[in-house]
Parts: structure tokens; sequence; C-alpha cells
């Protein structure tokens, strides 16, 4: 009966004589290595997670400024008109506020140069929308109409 002698080593391609302990402790670092490597890619994909759902919130809550905003905006043009309608006596100083709530700028320059409005009607409108609607000039320009 032949006796199989257990191997303890062999000779690498490169010529090197490797062991089987070697062999098994290259192994275990190896696993070991990926098994960091595993955890730092997924580390990293949750951080990655983390700052989307962060940007994602945050353009949320943007928008949902951003609208409301604008539906203050659009509030406050309703009651401008309003008081337009009830404290103006001439129909053309409420013309002139329904165009300026509306962000109509071209209709109160065509007015203007067509001569139906004075730039003092459109100042005393201007001023008064001023104090109604917070950041009007956002909204419609014309400052430049009443420099004239």
């Amino acid at each position: 009966m032949k006796m199989i002698r257990e191997l303890k080593g062999y000779k690498s391609a490169s010529g090197n004589y490797i062991t089987i302990a070697d062999q098994k402790r290259s192994i275990a670092e190896m696993k070991k290595s990926d098994a960091e490597a595993k955890k730092e890619r997924e580390l990293e994909e949750k951080r990655k997670q983390e700052l989307d759902i962060a940007k994602y919130l945050q353009e949320k809550k943007e928008i949902k400024k951003a609208i409301e905003e604008n539906e203050n905006h659009v509030i406050q043009c309703k009651n401008f008109i309003k008081y337009c309608g009830e404290f103006f006596n001439n129909y053309n100083q409420y013309l002139i506020g329904r165009d300026i709530a509306n962000n109509d700028r071209y209709q109160i320059e065509a007015d203007l140069y067509n001569n139906k409005i004075t730039i003092n009607q459109i100042k005393e409108v201007y001023n008064k929308a001023k104090i109604m609607i917070e950041n009007i000039d956002s909204y419609i320009y014309i400052n430049d109409l009443i420099a004239i």
C-alpha cells in the first residue's frame, strides 16, 4: 500500500515556491480586503443616497416656497385691483392699476404712447402698488417709464 504524501506547496509560474499556508493566508487577506472594499462601497452608496435625498428635499422646499410666494403675489394683486376700483376716481388710474397687477407693461406703454394716460398717473398708481404689493419690481419694471 502506497502512502499518499500530503502536498506542502507548489511552484508558481514565476518560479517561487508557495506553501499551502502562504496560499491560505493570501486568500484570507484577499477576502478581508474584498470585505473592506465592499463596506466602503456600501458606505459611499449610502452617503450618495443621503445626499440625493437631501437635494430632493431642498428642491421640494424651494418649489413649495416659490409656489407660496406666487400665490401671495396673486392675492396681493387681486387686493390691489379691488383697492383701485374703490379708491381711484379716474377710470384710467384703475386701468393702470389693473395692468400693473397683471404685469402688463406693454399695455401701459401703449396707452402712454397713445396719450391715453399720463406719466403722473402712472407714478401715482405705481407708488400705491409698491406699498400694497411686495417685490413688485421683480414682476414688472416700470422705473424707466416713470423716469421719462
